[in-house]
C-alpha cells in the first residue's frame, strides 16, 4: 500500500541558478519506506542562444583568461547540449538525511528510511516534519516544469 503524502507542480525559468526550494511536509506516520520522486521537463537545452554564447565567453576570459577563438568557439561548441540539472536533498525530524545527485534523464528517485538510496543515512523513518529541497543547479532553457511526489510505504 502507497499513501500519498504531498504532491505539487511547478515550473522553473531560465537562469535560475544555485537556488534552493524547500518543501515543508508533515509525515503523519513512520512509514518503512518514504518515497520521494521528481520529474522535470526538458532536461536539455539543445541549441545555444546569443546571450548564453556570451556568458560562456565572458566566463572563458575571466576564470581561465583565455580568448584564442579556436579555444573558445570549440569550448563553446562542445557545450551542448546542455542538461537542466535539478536534484533532491532531505532533512527529516531527526536531522539531515542527505542527498541525491542524478542528473540522466528529468527524473529522480530517492528512497529514506532503512532501505535508504545511496547519499543518505539508512535509518527508521520517523512522523513529523521533513524538509523535502530541491537543489536547482541550472536552468538554461525558457522553462523547466516539475512535479514532486512524496509517499509512504509499508511493504517490503
Amino acid at each position: 500500500m502507497r499513501d500519498m503524502i504531498f504532491h505539487t507542480k511547478g515550473v522553473f525559468y531560465r537562469d535560475t541558478y544555485y537556488v534552493h526550494v524547500s518543501f515543508l511536509v508533515d509525515v503523519r506516520r513512520p512509514y518503512r519506506r518514504v518515497r520521494v520522486y521528481l520529474a522535470y521537463d526538458p532536461l536539455f537545452c539543445e541549441a545555444p542562444d546569443a546571450r548564453q554564447v556570451q556568458e560562456m565567453r565572458d566566463a572563458l576570459r575571466d576564470q581561465i583568461y583565455r580568448t584564442d577563438e579556436p579555444f573558445v568557439q570549440n569550448c563553446v561548441d562542445r557545450a551542448y547540449p546542455i542538461k537542466n540539472e535539478i536534484s533532491i536533498a532531505a532533512r527529516g525530524p531527526a536531522g539531515w538525511l542527505g542527498e541525491h545527485h542524478s542528473f540522466i534523464d528529468g527524473t529522480d528517485e530517492v528512497i529514506l528510511g532503512e532501505e535508504a538510496t545511496d547519499g543518505f543515512f539508512r535509518r527508521p523513518n520517523e512522523a513529523g516534519q521533513y524538509e523535502i529541497v530541491l537543489h536547482v543547479f541550472g536552468v538554461y532553457t525558457p522553462e523547466c516544469r516539475y512535479s514532486l511526489e512524496i509517499t509512504g510505504e509499508d511493504e517490503p
